[in-house]
């Protein structure tokens, strides 16, 4: 009795106490312990590697990526599009 005890007590501390919510029905005011989650895979077409190039002097490099369960402000979490970029510049 005192082992099932133990295995239902540790199975409802491991339980996520957040609630999920799809990442299109955020209005712009996030809720306290919330996790936006991209459901739809609406930012999976946006990630990968972008290159323009201006002959052969100039490079501008656009790399994209999908950050799952982010939380940068530990208020709520959301799935994030984060871009880095880099400019090469050839001289002459």
């Amino acid at each position: 009795m005192k082992n099932i005890l133990n295995i239902v007590t540790l199975l409802l501390i491991s339980i996520n106490t957040y609630a999920q919510v799809n990442i299109t029905d955020y209005d712009g005011k996030p809720t306290v312990g919330t996790y936006y989650q991209d459901f739809d895979n609406l930012l999976d077409p946006f990630v990968g590697t972008y290159v323009y190039t201006n002959g052969n002097f100039e490079k501008l490099t656009f790399e994209f990526r999908k950050m799952i369960h982010s939380n940068s402000n530990n208020l709520y979490y959301e799935d994030l599009l984060v871009g880095e970029y880099k400019y090469e510049k050839k001289v002459t």
